[in-house]
């Protein structure tokens, strides 16, 4: 019997469960996350690109009734009710519109031009700053070119570092230059330099203003410093060498006794070198900067916009979504007409109908910004209303999890919302982020903030005898007296993340 398995395909119908999010949920998602700085930006770019959008100015209202109203020629439901939507809008969006300190009167400079002629210049660069030092140093064009060379290849922080670990970064420089001039010669090196005069370059720019730029070590760094203001006690400037040159990381772990056992059985000219001796020298050393470059150029300061201000008034706090800094929007009659004349072609009013919409969309996605971040910073006041009274060690416990429960709101929205956004109280401005801290247990069932812990951290080694620091795990029983249950381990990466040394380091002899 022959028995044959065939393969057929037929149409079956099956139910399936999908989320799909709207344009104007995708929409809030993005402005709802933006900061301050960035949903400028983006209101500004929506401004440029859609026609339809405009600033509302004072005496917009006016303007609007001066605009003749459209005839109702269209027969288009579609265009119907986009003309439902224009019509609507003078209603709809009065409630929502977003507000900014009034412009200028029609006539005077436009507010844009007028901050870019007040924005400060930008910063002179390490490079820039070091080249222009070289024509008052010397004549000599071919070795002034070989220090540009090596300006070029110098780090923000002013030093002269390898691309890769173990290499000599003359060498390296010396191939770049090779290489480049294989695929380009250049008249100036004709006569390849030797590396003889790439050293001497290299002299030419330590030479050069700061002290210590153009090192290649820490250790050249400070040598290079010490070496422009020598110390006028002969005995600390020969510590201070021999401390750079072989005691730097005993130095960081202030094993001062250790360093000084070390100086007097290695460098016995010296005499009886002390702890103290060492102690003084460090303070010499700790005066020099290791990152000369570190003030030129660079990133820009970041500056900080507070999304959220909240303010003490007759006893209560006011919480409100600070918006000035961004346009107040407005939809442009001229358009609307445009849309109602029989004359336009199908183009320009499938063109206007989807700017109206795309600006449809911008403005219920800031209003819907604005209601929820005004949601969770009042929420997140109310919570916190402790820390506002009385400081850090009464900030609670907080997760995102408790905020979006009692307000109804999902999880992510709560993170999207807070993400970036900075608020400013009477405390001073904190990142949203700041007032949802983790914490520890308490003895009496309750539960103490991070940051009210490494407050109390603080504190404790603040009071402690410097002669004899109190270690991590002497930290966590003393924190157990005040009743905050710690364990050593947790009470280490608190201080480890506050950059706070360890008891050994904190000693003082």
């Amino acid at each position: 019997m022959d028995i044959g398995l065939r393969a057929e395909l037929s149409p079956q119908q099956r139910q399936e469960l999908q989320l799909k999010l709207s344009p104007l949920m995708i929409q809030s998602m993005e402005i709802l996350q933006l900061p301050s700085l960035d949903l400028e930006e983006k209101i500004e770019a929506e401004l440029q690109s859609n026609p339809v959008l405009d600033l509302a100015e004072e005496d917009s209202e006016t303007a609007e009734e001066e605009v003749a109203a459209p005839e109702k020629e269209s027969s288009d439901p579609s265009f119907s009710r986009l003309e439902d939507f224009a019509r609507s809008t003078e209603e709809t969006w009065e409630d929502i519109e977003i507000s900014r300190p009034a412009r200028r009167f029609a006539g005077e400079e436009d507010s844009k031009l007028e901050a870019l002629q007040n924005v400060e210049g930008r910063p002179l660069t390490l490079a820039e700053h070091l080249e222009g030092q070289l024509g008052f140093v010397t004549d000599d064009e071919r070795l002034k070119a070989l220090a540009r060379e090596i300006i070029g290849n110098l780090d923000d922080a002013g030093y002269l570092r390898p691309s890769k670990k173990g290499n000599d970064p003359i060498d390296e420089i010396v191939q770049g230059l090779r290489k480049r001039l294989e695929k380009a010669p250049e008249e100036q090196w004709k006569e390849f330099p030797t590396r003889e005069e790439f050293e001497e370059a290299l002299r030419l720019v330590q030479s050069l203003d700061p002290p210590g730029v153009g090192a290649r070590s820490l250790e050249e760094c400070l040598l290079l410093q010490l070496a422009r203001e020598p110390i006028a006690n002969e005995i600390d400037q020969r510590i201070a060498e021999e401390l750079i040159r072989n005691h730097l990381e005993d130095l960081a772990r202030n094993k001062l006794p250790k360093i000084a056992r070390e100086i007097r059985k290695k460098i016995p000219e010296l005499g009886d070198v002390t702890v103290e001796d060492i102690k003084r020298v460090r303070g010499i050393i700790g005066s020099l900067d290791p990152r000369p470059g570190r003030t030129f150029g660079g990133s820009t300061p970041k500056y900080i916009k507070p999304d959220v201000i909240v303010e003490k008034v007759d006893g209560r706090y006011e919480v409100r979504v600070e918006n000035s800094f961004y346009p107040r929007l407005r939809l442009r009659n001229e358009y609307r007409e445009l849309l109602s004349r029989k004359k336009v072609d199908k183009d320009t009013k499938k063109f206007l109908r989807s700017k109206f919409q795309d600006a449809e969309l911008l403005l219920k996605a800031l209003a819907m910004r604005e209601n929820t971040l005004q949601r969770i910073a009042t929420e997140i006041v109310e919570l916190q209303r402790g820390f506002l009274e009385h400081g850090i060690e009464h900030l609670r416990p907080l997760r995102l999890q408790d905020v979006a429960e009692r307000l109804g709101m999902h999880l992510s929205t709560v993170s999207r919302a807070i993400s970036g956004k900075y608020m400013q109280t009477p405390r001073g401005i904190f990142e949203m982020k700041f007032f949802f801290p983790g914490g520890a247990s308490r003895r009496d069932g309750g539960s103490e903030s991070r940051n009210s812990v490494i407050a109390r951290l603080k504190e404790l080694i603040a009071r402690e005898d410097k002669s004899r620091p109190l270690s991590d795990e002497q930290l966590a029983a003393e924190l157990k007296k005040q009743g905050i249950a710690i364990s050593r381990r947790t009470v280490t990466k608190y201080r480890e993340a506050e950059g706070i040394p360890a008891s050994r380091e904190r000693k003082r002899y």
